[in-house]
């Protein structure tokens, strides 16, 4: 959904008390494509994205950051999405997905390291490795139990030995 003219306006206000700074997401459609970058004053990035985009365009989310943390994440963002790459600051992607990987990169990301970096490795395979191991010992109990049931049902020669 996006932010309200009211929202705009409060998110400005707020930005010129504190002198800070904000990614935004702005977009002509929710299904995108999107713009992201930073700004020190949303509406008036708006209005000057508005005047050469002939379909009208709308905030979809603004976080706000100190300056100097606000270039960064920017940087991060920008290389993070660069699958999605179109030109510029646009990017092929719905403004929920633009909202997610900019959640994402703030978490996780903001204080210089990349997306995954303070994360715990995958746990998928070592949970293959794990149940791997598991049933490799179960057929092993198995086998040892049934190995004489084996020599009783099948004598030595019947077996191949």
């Amino acid at each position: 959904m996006a932010l309200s003219t009211e929202e705009i306006t409060k998110v400005d206000r707020f930005i010129r008390t504190f002198d800070l700074g904000l990614i935004y997401i702005i977009a002509s459609d929710a299904g995108g494509p999107v713009k992201i970058g930073k700004s020190s004053l949303l509406s008036g990035r708006l209005d000057s994205l508005q005047i050469g985009n002939p379909s009208e365009l709308f905030v979809y989310a603004a976080f706000v950051f100190d300056r100097g943390k606000a270039h960064a994440v920017e940087q991060l963002l920008h290389r993070a999405l660069g699958a999605s790459w179109l030109r510029g600051e646009w990017y092929s992607l719905s403004a929920s997905e633009a909202k997610s990987a900019c959640r994402r990169i703030i978490r996780y990301g903001a204080n210089g390291t990349s997306p995954g970096q303070n994360r715990k490795k995958a746990t998928k395979p070592t949970r293959r490795k794990a149940l791997l191991a598991a049933y490799r010992k179960q057929i092993e109990a198995m086998s040892r139990q049934m190995s004489p049931e084996l020599s009783r049902l099948c004598p030595p020669d019947e077996r191949g030995s």
